[in-house]
């Protein structure tokens, strides 16, 4: 009896780990890549940093909702946003090049 409590335990520990870590990524690149400085992805009062690296970013660990991506840039270049971003659980979402204008 304990025995299949003890594997019981262990099964639904596993179990909701499992779905715990279950989450989305969004992608893209940036143009001209060196204007941009911080890249955020913002659902309702929610708000998460991406990483840059050269004129790609990326966010990992999203949960799934309906997002808008906002790429800051350093004058004289303007913000550039990308509206209605679709997060599902377990994808990863390119949305294509954001390009930052002057």
């Amino acid at each position: 009896m304990k025995t299949r409590k003890g594997i019981a335990a262990i099964f639904l520990t596993a179990s909701l780990a499992f779905t715990i870590f279950q989450n989305a990524a969004v992608t893209g690149t940036i143009t001209p890549a060196e204007a941009a400085t911080n890249v955020w992805a913002i659902n309702g009062r929610d708000t998460f940093s991406g990483s840059i690296l050269q004129n790609h970013f990326q966010f990992d660990k999203l949960k799934p909702g309906t997002y808008q991506i906002v790429v800051e840039a350093s004058p004289p270049y303007k913000n550039g946003v990308k509206n209605g971003v679709v997060v599902k659980k377990d994808l990863i979402v390119d949305i294509g090049e954001i390009i930052l204008r002057k």
